[in-house]
């Protein structure tokens, strides 16, 4: 088995605002709250970058994520390397449709995406039967708390969505 990968969308297209309130910060504050949540339950899992760096899992990845910078890139180049993973988990900022696309062959197993803009990337996901999760904003409009988005993963793939 290979566990679970945590892919991290650091594409500067995918992505708005700046400094704290940026959309990449947020990506990399769920994907940090993600990778050390399963590494303390125990599933393997491996956080890779749009841009194809592995960072380190659980608490040893944090100052690694801390320092990420968005990118130029406009493909997922990372992506390919995800077959074989059990599960997949993507964080992006907003996803178009040539990257769905990408996002649907690179990886045939369990999947779900968490996206932080809505886009037509996620809708067609979510058709393909990914798990999606608006990770942008909680029932009351305020930014959902990590604890809230494992909570929403969980749910959302026990209702097949």
């Amino acid at each position: 088995t290979t566990g679970t990968v945590v892919l991290l969308d650091v594409r500067r297209t995918s992505h708005s605002g700046a400094s704290g309130q940026s959309s990449l910060e947020r990506a990399v504050s769920l994907t940090a709250s993600l990778s050390v949540h399963l590494h303390r339950i125990g599933i393997p899992v491996r956080v890779l970058t749009t841009e194809g760096i592995e960072v380190a899992s659980g608490e040893a990845g944090l100052d690694q994520l801390a320092l990420l910078t968005p990118t130029d890139r406009a493909d997922l180049g990372a992506v390919f390397g995800l077959v074989g993973a059990d599960q997949l988990i993507a964080v992006f900022g907003t996803l178009d449709t040539a990257a769905a696309a990408a996002l649907l062959e690179g990886h045939a197993g369990s999947a779900s995406a968490v996206h932080l803009r809505p886009s037509s990337g996620a809708a067609i996901l979510r058709t393909a039967g990914w798990n999606t999760v608006d990770g942008s904003v909680a029932d009351a409009g305020s930014p959902l708390l990590p604890s809230e988005l494992w909570s929403a993963l969980q749910r959302n793939r026990t209702a097949g969505r």
